[in-house]
């Protein structure tokens, strides 16, 4: 993927996490609101998006699975 492209599709993910429903993707909001954690939170919906050939949205919601299952005491 060239570079452009590649910061447009990091662009895209970044408005989608604006708009962050906080009562379907509790971490994902959070994450995203932290400035320290929105760049790896970012990367990791990418790489989502791009290992598995998913949506935007579907990546997010796989994200915050993963993120709720890795948070479990």
């Amino acid at each position: 993927m060239n570079q452009e492209l590649y910061n447009k599709f990091i662009q895209q993910i970044e408005t989608e996490l604006e708009f962050c429903d906080g009562k379907v993707t509790p971490l994902i909001c959070y994450n995203f609101n932290k400035p320290h954690l929105r760049h790896s939170l970012v990367q990791t919906i990418a790489e989502t998006c791009i290992s598995r050939k998913i949506e935007i949205s579907s990546a997010i919601i796989e994200v915050e699975q993963m993120y709720s299952l890795n948070s479990l005491d």
